[in-house]
């Protein structure tokens, strides 16, 4: 890399260099006042091209001329460095004009659009990314040597077209002089002429119908004279420009004059080729002869043509498209060109000429541009102004951008603008300026930390709050102590962004981590924004530093949680299909078992279904738990009793996981005031758990113990054992896999939950401990020998029945669910009792209406009518009537039971309903 900061010598003769290597790294020369940005912009280049860096306008210029780069990187204004005016100077050269330009910008879309009208190449945003650097690079070559190539065909094409002409004069006078003499030697003369020659030549009679063309015409079409002749070479005329052609054609003939047609021609390999026939009458002694004619190819100078059209095409859009107005001036200052948006800014949509803004500005305001105007054109540089425009009161301010524009001798000769209405933004910094005060009496009474920085970045002020959080005085935060207290993983790269975003003027807004005075490093969210003066320039930073622990410690609990429900839908998914299995097999074999086979299969399904009921009753207790609905029904019963329950309910796990199961009772009686059931639930759950967690073959110990105030029943295990860092979070809901035993071990990681939530109810407490990992483990429940004070204690029971024998008993029974109602009939039916159904609302009252039953089952999700309005008509419609009106549902919630109640039904039940309690509701005894 080489700094280019001297006198450099200019390349004045021969090739240009860029034309001279072909099979070489790209040359680029980047320009910027800024040693970071020239440092950065080298450090993605370099590796792929031959960088020269230029500080200043003069060394670009310098560099430019003895290296004749490939590609140009500048920024398009800094406040020492104008990248259009070396733009314009560049496109002035004739050796340079064709070098690739990049201007770079910081974000200002009026900068790019004026970069592009005065002929950048591209303008592309800082920061820049090496792919988008190297990518330019590479392209940077080809797009010159194509540049020079096309210069140089230029050149030749038009030498060619030239010499083509002077000899396409020549030779039709030639034409005329040896047709003048009527030998034949002079036509055998012409004729061998023409053939030798390097255009295409035709002549014609006075018939119009061409006698001869030559032989370039031949080889130009690949066919022979006599297709050609006559008629026959409009064949080969484009079907689009037939008609045209031949009608110039005949109209010159007709008239006796020359005539010059553009027209395409296919040429042997089918590709149709512009040609410019150039015609002109052929006199002998005074009478029309015919005509003789000559073909120029100008497919390249079409094309050519096309291009430039399009590309002022384009930029006529971006012009048109753009809100901001775009105009040309002359170095008089007399406007030579407007898009539409600055006429309606004049609200002139005339377009007229010469009209400019001094028919809206004040004398003085008229003045003041003119002067910009002339400093433009004078110094040949780009200048910025803030210019107003109007009479007091109503007067607008616009932004605009002025840059030379220059002849291809390089002379000024006008200037291009671009401006913008920022009337409303200064009218909005204004009020800004008004509430300074405001705002900072505003930033004292926040408790968070609040900061402001001089235009260099330096801490002015920091509030109490702030300091006290990292234990620094005013003096210590304005000499970047608070960089001190960065995280050392932080530092660096926080301070490097500060710096840089105090360079740039933009927006503050990181996340980083600092030390407090307590000795942690608190994450912390810093924010600020630069304020401005009236000319744009950052006076001071204001902003706040907001602690967001709590924040990340919310975030990371819901990615936590957010983990635990995706595992827990799965789990639920595997846990709802293992019991299904073999119900399902149960049933498929009861389709032709025998009756040994049949009470197998009702003995699992009956084991099943109670997997699936306690599954669905514990993820129902969740929900109650969360929410608070938990009712407890308490009751003085003996501990043994309680432990024998437990066991059975969770005496098909353990066999299955071939464990052995040891009770151990104190010798004196035991009794609790608990709730019996969830007591029981809360020992079958840690049996349940022993079980998934055990290693074949095993012993399972329930120990009792007691003391004065409380008792422990501890539920020991041979299994895996538990690390200590993951029991904290054993008790935690749907959290599985605390152990490690193999992934398949099952559960929802609800029972636990469940048995912490129960005991800490009842006034107790659970706890668990392992000696690690192969040592087994155990968890105990300690429960208080006498009620827990508020504890919400309720003796409830259920509604009684009066029980009566079914014989003649009438009972409805109503479901959408058509199995379901006949599975129950049938049921209902064994117990003696008379039985129909129903499968929806209106027909379960026309039901009920004929039979008068003495119950009604009745689900409460129905298609037509719900099961609360069906309990409602019938109550209306049959007052007084002795009839027993019961909820069976799936909805087992506090709410959905009253609700029931309120609409007239004597019992809730909840689906699949227990044959005990569906015999106490029918008073079946």
């Amino acid at each position: 890399m080489t700094v280019a900061d001297g006198p450099a010598r200019r390349a004045t003769s021969g090739a240009h260099p860029a034309a001279q290597a072909t099979d070489r790294r790209p040359r680029v020369l980047v320009v910027h006042d800024d040693a970071d940005v020239r440092g950065a912009l080298v450090g993605l280049l370099e590796d792929a091209c031959d960088v020269t860096v230029a500080p200043s306008a003069a060394a670009a210029w310098s560099s430019a001329c003895e290296l004749a780069p490939d590609l140009v990187f500048a920024p398009i204004r800094t406040e020492r460095l104008d990248g259009l005016a070396l733009l314009a100077r560049v496109r002035g050269d004739a050796l340079l004009r064709d070098t690739p330009v990049v201007l770079l910008q910081d974000g200002d879309a009026d900068g790019c659009a004026a970069a592009l009208a005065a002929g950048a190449d591209d303008c592309i945003a800082e920061p820049i990314s090496a792919g988008a650097l190297r990518s330019w690079a590479r392209a940077a070559l080809q797009l010159r040597h194509a540049r020079l190539a096309a210069s140089r065909r230029e050149r030749a094409l038009r030498g060619e077209a030239e010499g083509r002409a002077r000899e396409s004069g020549e030779a039709r006078a030639m034409v005329r002089t040896l047709l003048a003499h009527g030998s034949s030697s002079g036509h055998d003369l012409f004729r061998r002429m023409a053939n030798e020659a390097p255009v295409l030549i035709w002549m014609a009679g006075t018939d119009k119908r061409r006698f001869f063309v030559n032989r370039p015409w031949l080889e130009f079409v690949g066919r022979p004279l006599e297709r050609e002749v006559g008629h026959g070479w409009t064949e080969n005329v484009h079907p689009e420009d037939f008609a045209r052609c031949l009608a110039s054609y005949e109209e010159a003939f007709d008239r006796r004059e020359r005539f010059s047609i553009e027209y395409r021609l296919r040429r042997r390999d089918g590709v149709y080729r512009w040609l410019l026939d150039t015609g002109a009458p052929i006199w002998e002694d005074g009478s029309f002869a015919g005509y003789v004619g000559s073909c120029l190819d100008i497919t390249e100078r079409r094309e050519a043509e096309q291009l430039l059209r399009a590309r002022t095409e384009l930029l006529g859009a971006i012009a048109s498209a753009t809100t901001d107005v775009i105009f040309v001036k002359d170095v008089e200052g007399r406007l030579l060109l407007g898009n539409d948006a600055f006429f309606r800014a004049l609200g002139d949509e005339t377009h007229g000429a010469g009209r400019g803004v001094e028919r809206l500005a004040t004398p003085e305001q008229a003045a003041a541009i003119a002067a910009n105007d002339r400093l433009v054109c004078e110094s040949g540089e780009t200048h910025v102004f803030e210019e107003p425009i109007g009479p007091p009161g109503e007067e607008r301010i616009w932004l605009g951008t002025k840059s030379p524009y220059r002849d291809a001798q390089g002379r000024v000769v006008g200037l291009v603008g671009i401006a913008r209405d920022i009337t409303d933004r200064k009218r909005v910094e204004e009020s800004l300026r008004r509430s300074e005060l405001l705002y900072r009496g505003v930033g004292e009474s926040i408790a968070f930390g609040i900061w402001a920085c001089d235009a260099q970045g330096r801490n002015t002020y920091a509030s109490e709050s702030f300091l006290n959080l990292v234990g620094l005085t005013q003096e210590q935060c304005s000499h970047f102590g608070w960089v001190e207290r960065l995280h050392p993983d932080d530092r660096d790269a926080t301070l490097a962004a500060w710096q840089e975003c105090v360079r740039s003027g933009a927006v503050w807004d990181r996340e980083h981590r600092i030390l407090g005075v307590d000795g942690r490093y608190h994450p912390v969210l810093a924010r600020g924004v630069p304020i401005r003066d009236e000319r744009g320039e950052v006076q001071f930073w204001a902003g706040i530093n907001l602690d967001v622990a709590r924040l990340k410690e919310a975030e990371a609990a819901l990615l936590e949680a957010d983990r635990r429900k995706d595992e827990f839908l799965a789990t639920l998914a595997h846990e709802l299909r293992n019991p299904l299995a073999p119900i399902r097999n149960a049933v498929e074999l009861l389709r032709d078992a025998g009756a040994s086979d049949a009470e197998w299969c009702r003995r699992v399904i009956e084991r099943q279904l109670s997997l699936l009921t306690r599954l669905v009753d514990d993820l129902l207790d969740v929900s109650r738990i969360t929410r608070g609905q938990i009712e407890l029904r308490r009751a003085r019963v003996a501990l043994p009793a309680l432990l024998e329950a437990a066991i059975e309910t969770a005496r098909p796990a353990l066999d299955a996981a071939g464990q052995r199961l040891e009770l151990q009772l104190p010798p004196e009686p035991l009794e609790l005031h608990v709730d019996p059931v969830r007591v029981t639930q809360c020992v079958a759950n840690l049996l349940d758990n022993a079980a998934k967690h055990a290693e074949r073959p095993g012993l399972v110990v329930v120990d009792v113990g007691c003391d004065a105030e409380q008792v422990v029943i501890a539920v020991r295990d041979q299994g895996p054992g538990i690390a200590d860092d993951v029991l904290p979070a054993l008790f935690q809901p749907f959290v599985r896999g605390a152990r490690p035993t193999r992934a398949a071990s099952g559960g929802l990681g609800i029972g636990l939950s469940l048995v912490r939530s129960f005991v800490e109810l009842h006034g107790g407490s659970v706890a668990a401990r392992s000696n690690g990992p192969g040592q087994g483990s155990e968890f105990a429940i300690r429960l208080p020998r006498t009620p827990a004070q508020g504890a919400a204690a309720s003796d409830e029971t259920p509604r009684e029945a009066s029980p009566r024998g079914g014989s003649g008993r009438r009972v409805l029974v109503v479901d959408d669910n058509v199995d379901s109602a006949e599975s129950l009939a049938m049921l209902v039916e064994r117990l003696g009792f008379e039985v129909r159904t129903a499968h929806d609302g209106r027909s379960a009252i026309e039901a009920a209406e004929a039979m008068r039953p003495d119950v009604v089952l009745l689900d409460i999700g129905l298609p037509d009518l719900s099961g609360y309005e069906v309990a409602r008509t019938l109550r209306e419609r049959m007052p007084g009537a002795p009839m027993r009106i019961v909820a069976l549902t799936g909805w087992g919630q506090a709410e959905a039971r009253e609700r029931a109640l309120e609409a007239g039904f004597d019992f809730h039940l909840v689906k699949p309903a227990d044959l005990r309690m569906l015999r106490e509701v029918l008073g079946a005894g």
